[in-house]
């Protein structure tokens, strides 16, 4: 399954760029020069994150999260959690989701979502 997120030239050096992704929001930034996507849900209570230098941070209670590799670094959110990276890959110049899943095609983000934790589960 491959799902087209945003066209490399759109993303900032510097912030992020929110895109749909069917009925949530991911944000697109880059790090290091290198675009990566991560859902916009907080892992304490699912609030908005806002890019602030290498983390993203909870805009309602201010948790903090490493933009590399979407580790907390400071709570209320568990320091266990890590928010969901989508795999990505730049195909044509467009920052693309790919996934070797079994609903083709997936018709709704609570379909997708089982695998892409299970995604993010094996990354580590």
């Amino acid at each position: 399954m491959k799902v087209p997120l945003c066209k490399i030239e759109e993303i900032p050096e510097e912030g992020t760029k929110t895109v749909a992704f069917f009925e949530r929001e991911v944000l697109a930034f880059k790090i290091e020069g290198k675009p990566k996507a991560i859902l916009n849900i907080c892992m304490h209570l699912g609030g908005s994150l806002k890019r602030q230098g290498d983390k993203l941070v909870c805009e309602s209670h201010r948790s903090e999260f490493d933009c590399r590799n979407g580790k907390c670094l400071k709570g209320p959110a568990n320091p266990e959690s890590q928010l969901l990276i989508l795999p990505t890959l730049v195909e044509d110049g467009i920052l693309t989701y790919v996934a070797n899943i079994d609903c083709q095609p997936c018709d709704s983000f609570t379909q997708l979502l089982p695998h892409l934790i299970r995604q993010n589960e094996n990354a580590e």
